[in-house]
């Protein structure tokens, strides 16, 4: 069974709920996300390094002859996850067990349910991890490897610094090569940034390597 996203069945969903459209890196397709929480989640996904890619609606199943699509499948270097997000995580043992079963038995994966809530208490961490991704998904075929590669030189030598200390705002052409740069390195887990508060000039970054 190969995880691919159920177009037909997002796209009928987008006249008729609150949904949004997002290109990822790990999902370099155009996801239609069902909810605010599925959007967050997804850009959580991008934050976790341990996740290789991840497809939003990625089954067309019937439980209990009823139609179920999940959530999400999520590819981790060690392991697979199909997950379903419900307000306070509620989600009837009728369909819940049957999937869990029918998932581990089947194909080895893990099928887990996750709280809107708990997906709203990283919701800093993951509006950050959008902006980032929205810089970099429209730079695609912009090279900035020298960029990359200064930015770790000052990094070996000075491990903590704030963005305002590497992307220089007064010069806007250079500064926009090194923010793409501070962000594939940060992408890449190269560097890491604070999720504490919006990300903004004060913001820490801090080498990984």
């Amino acid at each position: 069974m190969t995880p691919k996203q159920q177009v037909k069945s997002a796209s009928n969903i987008l006249v008729s709920a609150n949904c949004f459209l997002q290109k990822f890196i790990k999902f370099p397709e155009i996801g239609i996300f069902h909810s605010h929480a599925e959007l967050l989640h997804a850009a959580l996904l991008e934050a976790n390094h341990e996740v290789i890619s991840f497809v939003p609606q990625p089954f067309k199943l019937h439980v209990n002859g009823r139609r179920y699509i999940p959530d999400c499948y999520i590819a981790y270097k060690n392991k697979h996850e199909v997950i379903e997000l419900k307000p306070r995580g509620e989600f009837d043992d009728d369909r819940k067990i049957p999937l869990q079963e029918m998932f581990k038995n089947d194909y080895g994966y893990e099928f887990k349910v996750i709280s809107n809530e708990s997906v709203f208490e990283e919701e800093v961490k993951a509006n950050n991890w959008l902006f980032i991704i929205r810089t970099l998904s429209n730079a695609d075929e912009i090279s900035t490897e020298n960029q990359e590669q200064d930015l770790l030189e000052k990094f070996f030598h000075k491990p903590k610094q704030q963005l305002g200390d590497v992307i220089q705002i007064n010069n806007r052409m250079n500064a926009y090569l090194d923010e793409l740069a501070l962000f594939r390195l940060i992408h890449n887990g190269k560097l890491n940034i604070s999720n504490e508060k919006q990300l903004d000039l004060d913001t820490e970054v801090t080498s990984c390597i």
